[in-house]
């Protein structure tokens, strides 16, 4: 990948900071068992390094199945979750038209506004490149859903490309995947979590 363009290379300081990896990384243990992970974590780069790398990325992949995408990525940041929900549900409609100019174009507009848009517009210019038809949203939430403030709230959704879309029993198996003890253990955790923090100052290990 980092031969395929001069604009590609590795610069190890930039990950020591950055951790969306560290927090889909128990996701995918937890589904697969034998994996490889190249993480990719793109600045502020301009359109055309965005074509660049999914062009080389549909190039280097081609259409070998035993390869799966992820991008990670915050909604909207800090809004009331009225604006939140308007600018979030125009973010995913423009995501489910395949349609990443408009999102490029909207984010600099301040109409629609996600931390990864890069990311997410490199991932769509690959799905177009790979002629991939299917597009699900499986959740849509802001943090309000959970806290109940819901002055500053960040949104949050789940979305899969497929080749040719998710039958409706995959998306709801995808939707459902915890059971209600896990459910609730999950939201335990996570009150903790926050309990010990505003306490201490300090995230449990």
């Amino acid at each position: 990948l980092i031969k395929s363009d001069p604009q590609f290379g590795f610069n190890p300081p930039v990950f020591s900071r950055e951790h969306s990896l560290e927090v889909e990384l128990p996701f995918l243990q937890k589904t697969f068992q034998d994996f490889k992970i190249v993480p990719i974590l793109m600045g502020r780069p301009d359109y055309k390094v965005c074509q660049n790398l999914a062009h080389s990325l549909s190039q280097l992949i081609g259409t070998r199945e035993d390869v799966l995408i992820v991008i990670s990525t915050d909604l909207s940041h800090y809004h009331e979750a009225r604006v939140a929900e308007m600018m979030d549900h125009k973010t995913l409609s423009l995501i489910k038209d395949f349609n990443p100019q408009e999102l490029w174009n909207s984010s600099r507009r301040g109409e629609t506004e996600l931390c990864g848009l890069t990311l997410v517009v490199t991932g769509l210019l690959y799905a177009l490149e790979r002629n991939l038809k299917g597009v699900e949203v499986l959740k849509y939430a802001h943090s309000g859903n959970v806290t109940g403030d819901n002055s500053r709230v960040v949104g949050y959704s789940a979305v899969v490309f497929t080749q040719d879309g998710l039958s409706q029993d995959s998306t709801a198996e995808a939707v459902s995947s915890l059971t209600p003890p896990q459910k609730r253990r999950l939201i335990q955790i996570a009150q903790e979590t926050l309990k010990n923090y505003l306490k201490t100052g300090r995230v449990a290990p």
